[in-house]
């Protein structure tokens, strides 16, 4: 449903690089879960003989977990990148778009110039706040690229390197969870 609701509340190229981006992490996921969990259903589909062939946390040991894991990491991969893909072409959007207190000036005829002057610090603090979230949102991609780049054998770093971006992205989503959380209270 998020891809479906991506696809009708955005427009143009946005709603496609939306779409996209939900779907490739909807196939992350599924793939992912067959690499995790044993699924009584996935016995079920594949007529499997003996259920301990399912790699099941280390547990149970399989030829194809390893290979279905690169998979579904190269699915993450590909929806990190949409998602950066996204928030550049909506720092493109966001400049490219006039200032409204401009196409206001004809409607507010002789009012002051104060206010257009105040009205335009709105909008321009308004239109930061867009960017910095912009900006934030693809630092937190970017840095969580590198643990399915890394994974695929697609991206050259260490494990060290991949733990400290780790950190860098969850601490940047924690402190919009904590805002969110406190705005919410």
């Amino acid at each position: 449903t998020l891809a479906y609701n991506a696809f009708n509340s955005s427009s143009s190229i946005l709603a496609v690089l939306e779409t996209r981006k939900w779907s490739c992490l909807g196939m992350y996921l599924l793939l992912e879960t067959f690499t995790i969990v044993r699924l009584k259903l996935f016995y079920m589909c594949f007529e499997l003989a003996n259920e301990n062939q399912i790699d099941a946390m280390g547990i149970w040991t399989t030829t194809w977990a390893a290979s279905l894991f690169v998979e579904a990491m190269k699915f993450w991969f590909y929806s990190l990148s949409l998602g950066i893909i996204m928030g550049v072409v909506q720092l493109y959007q966001l400049y490219m778009t006039p200032l409204v207190v401009s196409g206001m000036k004809a409607k507010m005829g002789e009012r002051s110039k104060e206010n257009e002057k105040v009205m335009q610090m709105m909008e321009i603090t308004e239109r930061k706040e867009k960017q910095a979230k912009i900006v934030k949102k693809i630092v937190i991609d970017s840095c969580d690229l590198f643990i399915p780049g890394s994974a695929t054998g697609w991206m050259a770093v260490s494990t060290a390197g991949v733990g400290m971006l780790s950190v860098v992205s969850t601490v940047l989503a924690a402190t919009d969870i904590w805002t969110r959380v406190q705005n919410a209270g």
